[in-house]
């Protein structure tokens, strides 16, 4: 991996996950940012997984 390169796909992830949550589909995202739609898909289900994880140890 050269360096800069996670930067970058940490930023598309981000970027992915904040125009979801604004509304976008998940295909207009995938377009926006040059990915596929199952890209995208995993990068949601990661973070509603994640989530669910955070909320749950917060309330024990």
């Amino acid at each position: 991996m050269r360096k800069g390169q996670l930067g970058a796909r940490q930023f598309k992830r981000a970027t992915g996950l904040l125009e979801l949550h604004r509304g976008k589909s998940i295909g207009a995202v995938a377009t926006t940012l040059s990915v596929s739609e199952a890209t995208v898909r995993t990068w949601r289900d990661r973070y509603e997984r994640f989530s669910a994880q955070m909320e749950q140890i917060l309330w024990l």
